[in-house]
């Protein structure tokens, strides 16, 4: 084995190295991108299941205001016991 066949081997083994990196690269790029992208449309999900949960509370404090209050004080009595408990 001469020096040129030694380089010519040393080259094709650091292409062949650079060519997988971009390869990785390019997947993890990709990857990402992807996570990217679901967890803006779970985020969109969560902000619109939000302002659904909001407007149903909403209109039903407005078409039952004192069973909504009723509801209101037995929560704050049941988290009320469970304090006191501990």
């Amino acid at each position: 084995m001469n020096a040129e066949q030694v380089r010519q081997q040393t080259e094709d083994g650091f292409d062949a190295t650079v060519d997988q990196f971009e390869s990785a690269r390019e997947r993890m790029q990709t990857a990402f991108q992807q996570g990217k992208e679901q967890w803006m449309q779970i985020q969109d999900q969560a902000v619109q299941y939000s302002r659904e949960a909001a407007e149903n509370t909403d209109k039903f404090v407005r078409e039952k205001p004192w069973q909504a209050v009723g509801i209101a004080a037995a929560i704050g009595l049941v988290a009320g016991l469970l304090i006191r408990r501990r």
